[in-house]
């Protein structure tokens, strides 16, 4: 089966072809059946499978000398012309006996050794010459083109450089109320910041003239003569006033073992050992102890709301350094949008210029 294929094959490949050349053709013109190697009739033609027609001497030389393609195209002949040899089907016959019937002068001719030049008969192609300031009109032609050119993208360049000009002023204003907006923000939370430092460091009472008093700095930040400061730091702090998670260690012992509140602690007077001058400094003295606790136990109204201050402050610091975080962002966006303008605009200046100089 693939013998048969290959026997096929080789069979379309010797077909000769015909180069639009029919047998029933009467017209054939001299240029037909010209070798395009010694420009002379064709004689014994050899027709290649590309369909280029050679005659037999001239393909014949072309063989001898190694080379193995066709002298036009280059396709490889090699085998096609081995195969064509040894079977005797190298030369068309059908095309030799049309040129000796059509051209019998020529070839008798070129048969004697009398090889005509029918360079001759070919009409000289008539060179083509331009007219009288053809060359200068298609000159000025093209030089209008290329200023046109230049011109057109001289205006996209300016009109380019308008924009960038134009994002940038917008760019600077829009950064320039940020930064307004920012700057107040910042004056109102100093200004907040303030206002809790002095409510919760009081001043000092003034003396017999109001007037004349000067106000006294925090404790914090006045020189203290002693070496005792941790006392100064101590009194800034506020305290914390958070409900505890787990109960008072008071809770879970006995109700025996617990320590007697002097909020409810009830002396004994039952004791026939104790005098009448015993009793009332008993009494002077748990009457001092109750006055001291009340005075010394922390407005819980007042605790809340310098924790709500103070909570207050943080979310305001927090919104400040977001802001913050948010300005960087967008002037680093800027910057990277103004570099990325300025290389366009460079290299457009740049390829101006050159075309301006390749025009000059």
């Amino acid at each position: 089966m693939a013998s048969e294929r290959r026997r096929a094959k080789t069979a379309k490949k010797l077909q000769f072809p015909t180069n639009g050349f029919k047998p029933e053709q009467v017209e054939l013109s001299l240029s037909d059946v010209t070798c395009t190697i010694c420009m002379s009739i064709e004689i014994e033609p050899v027709t290649l499978p590309c369909g280029h027609d050679f005659c037999l001497p001239c393909f014949t030389d072309s063989i001898f000398i190694g080379n193995k393609q066709c002298p036009l195209c280059r396709l490889r002949i090699g085998a096609w012309a081995r195969t064509a040899t040894k079977q005797n089907s190298l030369i068309n016959k059908t095309r030799w006996d049309r040129i000796r019937s059509t051209f019998p002068t020529e070839v008798n001719l070129r048969l004697s050794g009398d090889e005509g030049d029918i360079k001759n008969e070919f009409a000289p192609p008539l060179p083509k010459v331009a007219l009288p300031g053809e060359i200068r009109r298609e000159y000025e032609e093209q030089m209008r083109q290329l200023a046109k050119e230049i011109a057109e993208e001289t205006r996209a360049g300016e009109e380019l450089a308008r924009k960038i000009a134009e994002e940038e002023q917008h760019a600077f204003k829009q950064q320039r109320r940020m930064e307004e907006a920012d700057e107040a923000l910042a004056w109102t939370v100093a200004n907040a910041m303030d206002q809790e430092w002095s409510v919760d460091c009081p001043r000092s009472p003034p003396g017999d003239d109001a007037t004349t008093a000067t106000p006294q700095q925090p404790e914090l930040f006045q020189e203290d003569e002693s070496r005792d400061s941790i006392s100064a730091e101590l009194s800034y702090f506020l305290p914390i006033c958070v409900a505890p998670q787990t109960p008072a260690m008071t809770a879970m012992l006995a109700p025996a073992a617990r320590a007697p509140d002097c909020m409810q602690y009830q002396p004994n007077f039952t004791d026939t050992a104790c005098s009448g001058e015993s009793r009332q400094a008993i009494m002077s003295e748990t009457n001092g102890l109750t006055s001291l606790q009340l005075e010394n136990r922390p407005d819980s109204e007042e605790l809340m709301d310098d924790t709500a201050r103070q909570r207050q402050l943080e979310e305001d610091f927090r919104l400040a350094m977001r802001i913050q975080r948010r300005l960087q962002r967008e002037q680093r966006r800027v910057d990277r949008d103004d570099y990325e303008l300025r290389s366009k605009t460079l290299s457009h200046e740049v390829m101006v210029a050159r075309k301006r100089r390749r025009c000059t």
